[in-house]
């Protein structure tokens, strides 16, 4: 008899070890008491003199530890849950498509400008480029919709998708036509976007004119040099463009919130162009002299790279332009149209807390 109760009392120790193990300091001593007593009540109910079959019997029927402790601990053992895996799995096919369409055209125009020297080299040409661009497509949207499935963005809030226990009355209102962002608007973004992470990291040579002496060259509108070290800032300004269509997408309706959050990110991406595209040592000087080569009716003294530099200015003056457009039009959607997903629901907040107040007040 002794040798069972020592049995119960070492498998019982052992199991409640391997559950608490996994959960946060703050719950181990209240779910150890539970589990303890969830035990002893379960041997209780079944068995008058429990044996050493009758703890292993109900230490079964509870389950592997992790998962129990996954249940107590209310923890997400998915990478991208439910509530983003159908947004997620329509990105993925749609960026991966997207991406071997790019690589394939660039490295088709490639195999033209300057021809492989036989159908091997042509092919590990190929693979080389598009295996690299598909596995950080893969990656890149993997940890963004990862991210978005850990921190539970603010603009889908109310769709089930936050954190505690999900109720009625935290469905988000029908909003109004006008509030409403149609699918195809930020994935159409999204595949430009794509586009332009293909084109810039995987065939910069297309950014460029073919030069006129018969060679079949092209000669880069970028310095080689100075280019790769500002690639690093256009993706991230690209990147955080993609983040926010992504952010868009999964939103499905303008609110504050959002809008907010698009200011932010358009003023990341704002600010990282203006730094990378008018660094004047960025251009190219041979492209300029190719410029000057092939001018017919130009004035002599007509000082071309400056010339450029003004056009390039005009270029980011309409970039400003839309970004800024961009960011007033989704504030004048949040607030003329998004109805109670924006300013009312702060005034209800607002109006909700004095009233559970008031009655403390009363009561002192």
């Amino acid at each position: 008899m002794m040798e069972t109760q020592a049995y119960i009392e070492e498998m019982t120790n052992r199991y409640v070890y391997a559950v608490i193990r996994r959960l946060p300091a703050a719950q181990k001593a209240d779910i150890e008491k539970e589990l303890r007593g969830l035990i002893e009540d379960m041997l209780a109910a079944r068995f008058s003199e429990p044996g050493r079959e009758d703890i292993d019997a109900v230490l079964s029927e509870l389950g592997k530890p992790a998962a129990l402790a996954a249940k107590y601990g209310d923890a997400k053992n998915w990478l991208i849950g439910p509530g983003y895996y159908d947004v997620y799995l329509m990105l993925l096919k749609i960026v991966l498509a997207v991406v071997a369409f790019g690589v394939t055209v660039a490295q088709a125009i490639g195999f033209f400008v300057d021809p492989p020297a036989g159908v091997f080299p042509a092919l590990g040409r190929y693979f080389s480029s598009v295996f690299p661009a598909l596995f950080g497509a893969f990656s890149g949207l993997t940890i963004v919709m990862a991210a978005a499935e850990r921190i539970n963005l603010p603009p889908v809030a109310g769709q089930g998708l936050g954190k505690g226990p999900w109720r009625p009355a935290d469905l988000p209102p029908v909003p109004a036509g006008a509030a409403v962002i149609k699918r195809g608007e930020p994935i159409a973004s999204l595949v430009f976007a794509v586009l332009a992470l293909v084109v810039f990291n995987f065939a910069p040579w297309l950014l460029g004119a073919y030069a006129l002496d018969g060679s079949g060259n092209i000669i880069p509108i970028f310095d080689p040099g100075v280019y790769q070290g500002v690639l690093p800032l256009i993706n991230i300004a690209i990147g955080v463009g993609m983040i926010k269509e992504i952010i868009r997408l999964l939103a499905g309706r303008y609110t504050l919130p959002l809008a907010f959050g698009i200011a932010a990110v358009n003023a990341v991406t704002l600010i990282l162009v203006l730094f990378v595209f008018t660094t004047p040592e960025l251009w190219s000087r041979e492209f300029f002299d190719m410029l000057r080569a092939v001018r017919v009716d130009l004035p002599a003294g007509l000082d071309l790279p400056g010339l450029l530099a003004i056009i390039g200015k005009v270029v980011m003056v309409f970039f400003v332009i839309g970004i800024v457009a961009d960011t007033a039009t989704a504030f004048y959607k949040a607030i003329r149209y998004g109805g109670r997903g924006t300013l009312d629901d702060i005034a209800a907040e607002v109006k909700r807390a004095a009233q559970e107040q008031k009655p403390s007040e009363e009561k002192r």
